[in-house]
């Protein structure tokens, strides 16, 4: 069920949301029946400069996951109005974890196979060659947003079974979560000290996804576990985000988690502005936290109100484009990238002539929309946190 702070009077605090995502909604259903992949039993199939491709990299795992998330929350029938057979998906989404490749997504799978009431987990992590006790160890070199997913999916799965082995995992994984969030700034770091060289010198450069899936899953853990501590957290990190919103409901792109400024405007991404920035602020919500209305009005209005006066959600193709980017070569690109690890905020100012749309649209997109609809139009089916 909705937890308090969004189940008494989510009707008045968010009954604005509801004809934009009444619009939206028909748009995500049929270009996530495009999205799947018969063959493969995983959507893997994105838009790309208008035209059908595979998705790139562990993208087939990610959106294939939180897809059925949505799914599930939404209340989509799956034998009618999106027809796939869910536990073939579950078992084509788990063999991609036989890879260490995609381990960065476990926390994806694990959510998704508790919502939808899949095998056990120790069970499906033995199916890897893992166990709940290895995840912890296996998380230095995950982004913040990856942690996050974890936690996200053992809180659904503790939610689901209970079991103390899996809150006792849940537990070292949310202190390793806290680790990552600066003390003074309530900012996420995108990565560990310990991580990859790759990842550790650029460790402070948070991206949007690493805080508002900290903010998700500290929400979930409140609720999980009865511990207002995380919502605390949740809730500082919050502030910090939405008190650096742009003026036209902007969601940036990168952050200093130790100054606690934007590093990077651009690129403002369509799927912050219509899902995970809803989706995470309503979490909090429901997890007795701050009630950030006017943000998520904001968000929602950038889709047509915005810095280049364009309709990011497209009438005709009926979709909602990627983002809105700076227009540039290579290495202009990378020396953006050079100024962010250096520290050097760039907010964006006087870039407008350079911005551009990418006409792209990724199923996990789709997905997040479905899936911010449905905290706020529905009751949460039982597996379900919020």
């Amino acid at each position: 069920m909705l937890a308090s702070a969004l189940e008494k009077d989510a009707a008045t605090r968010f009954s604005f949301t509801a004809a934009f995502y009444a619009e939206l909604h028909p748009y995500c259903l049929e270009h996530l029946k495009r999205a799947f992949n018969q063959r493969t039993q995983l959507f893997d199939q994105r838009l790309h400069n208008r035209v059908w491709g595979l998705v790139n990299g562990t993208e087939n795992s990610s959106s294939t996951a939180m897809v059925l998330i949505a799914l599930s929350r939404a209340g989509i029938d799956t034998t009618s109005e999106l027809p796939l057979d869910v536990p073939r998906v579950l078992d084509a989404l788990t063999a991609l974890h036989r890879s260490e490749v995609y381990r960065e997504t476990l926390g994806l799978l694990a959510w998704a196979n508790a919502v939808w009431d899949g095998i056990a987990l120790p069970d499906l992590l033995g199916s890897l060659g893992l166990s709940l006790r290895q995840l912890p160890s296996l998380t230095a070199p995950f982004k913040s947003s990856e942690l996050a997913w974890l936690v996200s999916g053992l809180a659904h799965e503790h939610n689901r079974s209970g079991d103390p082995a899996v809150l006792a995992t849940l537990q070292s994984l949310l202190k390793l979560l806290e680790t990552r969030q600066h003390q003074r700034t309530h900012l996420f770091y995108h990565g560990t000290a310990s991580a990859p060289l790759q990842m550790r010198w650029r460790r402070h450069v948070g991206t949007f996804a690493d805080q508002i899936y900290g903010i998700q899953a500290f929400s979930f853990a409140t609720l999980a576990l009865n511990n207002a501590t995380y919502r605390r957290r949740a809730d500082a990190c919050a502030a910090q985000i939405t008190g650096l919103q742009g003026p036209l409901g902007q969601w940036w792109w990168h952050y200093d988690a130790r100054t606690g400024r934007v590093l990077q405007a651009y690129p403002v991404y369509s799927v912050h502005q219509h899902g995970m920035a809803p989706m995470g602020l309503m979490a909090l919500a429901a997890a007795g936290g701050g009630v950030h209305v006017e943000a998520i009005r904001q968000s929602h209005a950038w889709q047509d109100r915005n810095e280049l006066g364009a309709a990011m959600t497209d009438r005709q193709a009926r979709t909602m484009w990627r983002d809105i980017e700076v227009d540039e070569g290579s290495l202009a690109r990378s020396q953006r990238k050079l100024r962010s690890v250096l520290g050097m905020a760039q907010e964006g100012a006087g870039q407008k002539a350079r911005l551009t749309i990418r006409y792209d649209t990724w199923p996990y997109e789709w997905a997040w929309c479905l899936y911010a609809a449905a905290i706020v139009g529905s009751t949460a089916p039982a597996l379900h946190l919020i």
